[in-house]
């Protein structure tokens, strides 16, 4: 880790504090971006207790009548908390229904603002979240319709991106790098943060790329391929899968085991499927089943430990050190 990278970590845990003690909203926004720029794993303990501390407060949003306005701030809080894990409910957002029609008002769709963190909020719907389907497709018919043209550059490039992608069905690295372009271009935005993002994002790349080389060669020095051209060449998507389970750096160790067990295990799917004859499977299967078996007995766990322990042998930005 860099020390430039220290200090900018030290920097913007001291905007994460300087934030508690000013609008719910400026602290939201500042969570917002540290979380979508995926360098939340840094200020896991503030993050927590600021957003735990929120959350006592959010019944208190039910109470009288919110504007049009207050739509962006309560559906971040929304989304924020779930995010988080807290059980935030979703009948927070009938205040902005309309009690005649028990529709949302039609003039919530002036604040498009609040419109896109509705339909960001509307994805961490759970069964039983009516209220959320409803959201996504009244925000998803008026997002369709926003004119970029109209909208500052900033949102608008908000708006076609939760469009393609919204942000909870999004691969974390992949979400981070199109934020950082989009964000980069706010001419609001908070330069000590997006630099942390940056100089965090080529840190991590250099990481993952390390990891998948150390992968690919593992493979290709047991040639899978040349042993059994009859399965899938697919190393690289099994570190993939992985990557996209956990990414942290203290997770570098995992990664690489369990991308070599995902192959293996994509190995022996492809015998199953593409190659072996009925009575081949049956005999192998019951090979697998005695192994299991005599591994819970005890009698292969000194041989596993050496086996599992042989397995273990998106462009950078600019500034960003």
């Amino acid at each position: 880790m860099g020390q430039g990278r220290d200090d900018l970590i030290v920097k913007v845990r001291f905007l994460l504090h300087d934030k508690a003690g000013d609008n719910t909203l400026a602290l939201l926004e500042l969570i917002d971006q540290i979380q979508r720029f995926g360098i939340a794993y840094h200020f896991k303990e503030e993050i927590g207790s600021l957003l735990s501390k929120l959350f006592e407060s959010y019944p208190n949003l039910t109470l009288g009548r919110c504007s049009d306005d207050d739509l962006y701030m309560v559906s971040l809080l929304f989304r924020l908390l779930r995010q988080q894990g807290h059980r935030a409910s979703s009948d927070v957002f009938d205040v902005f229904k309309d009690p005649a029609t028990g529709k949302f008002r039609e003039s919530l769709a002036g604040n498009v603002l609040g419109v896109l963190g509705l339909f960001e909020a509307g994805h961490m719907l759970v069964p039983g979240d009516d209220i959320l389907e409803e959201a996504l497709a009244f925000t998803s018919t008026h997002l369709e319709s926003v004119k970029e043209e109209r909208e500052a550059p900033f949102i608008a490039k908000l708006v076609k991106q939760a469009l393609k992608q919204p942000l909870r069905q999004g691969y974390p690295r992949v979400e981070a790098w199109h934020y950082i372009h989009i964000y980069q271009d706010d001419a609001s935005c908070n330069e000590t943060v997006l630099a942390l993002a940056k100089s965090d994002f080529n840190y991590l790349q250099k990481l993952h790329h390390k990891e998948a080389s150390d992968v690919v060669r593992w493979w290709k020095e047991r040639d899978f391929v040349g042993h059994m051209p009859f399965m899938r060449d697919r190393i690289v998507e099994c570190y993939l899968w992985i990557l996209s389970v956990y990414f942290e750096p203290e997770f570098s160790f995992a990664r690489v085991f369990l991308a070599k067990i995902v192959a293996m295990t994509s190995l022996m799917d492809d015998m199953f499927d593409a190659y072996g004859t009925l009575e081949e499977q049956e005999l192998f299967t019951e090979a697998l089943e005695r192994h299991v078996a005599e591994f819970h007995e005890g009698a292969l766990l000194y041989h596993n430990y050496f086996t599992y322990a042989e397995f273990i042998q998106l462009s950078p930005f600019p500034g960003g050190t």
